[in-house]
């Protein structure tokens, strides 16, 4: 993996991650723009938790209005419409990150550890390969 390579952490609920973790959800849905070639999610169970959890590796990312957004991926998303269309109320633009795989961590990593000043992100922030390969390393 190179430095280029964007990897990014990213806050979810547990509930999401569960999804996940079951292959019942396959595409994330955010309102901020993404890098096209985002490769990799690192995943943060906020709430009680408040650890970093696992990855996701990103299959692709893809945007368009929010209806054309679920008409072509509310079958691999997870949640009903009226849960996206929430969301999504008021917004013109709908970003999704179509995962390609969740890989759960066998011990979950607080983010003092990867970084003592990172902090849990309100959407998202990029984080660096060393960083990745540190968190995967404490992770085992």
């Amino acid at each position: 993996m190179s430095e280029r390579t964007p990897i990014i952490l990213m806050s979810f609920y547990r509930e999401y991650i569960d999804l996940f973790r079951r292959k019942k959800k396959k595409i994330e849905f955010r309102k901020v723009i993404l890098p096209e070639n985002l490769r990799y999610i690192l995943v943060y169970q906020c709430a009680t938790l408040k650890k970093v959890v696992g990855y996701m590796t990103v299959k692709k990312v893809v945007s368009g209005t929010p209806n054309e957004i679920w008409v072509q991926y509310h079958h691999i998303s997870g949640v009903c419409r009226d849960v996206y269309d929430e969301y999504y109320n008021g917004t013109k633009k709908a970003v999704g990150i179509i995962i390609d795989g969740y890989t759960p961590f066998e011990k979950p990593v607080a983010l003092s550890n990867i970084d003592e000043h990172l902090h849990p992100p309100q959407s998202f922030c990029y984080l660096s390969g060393e960083m990745f390969a540190k968190v995967l390393e404490i992770a085992r």
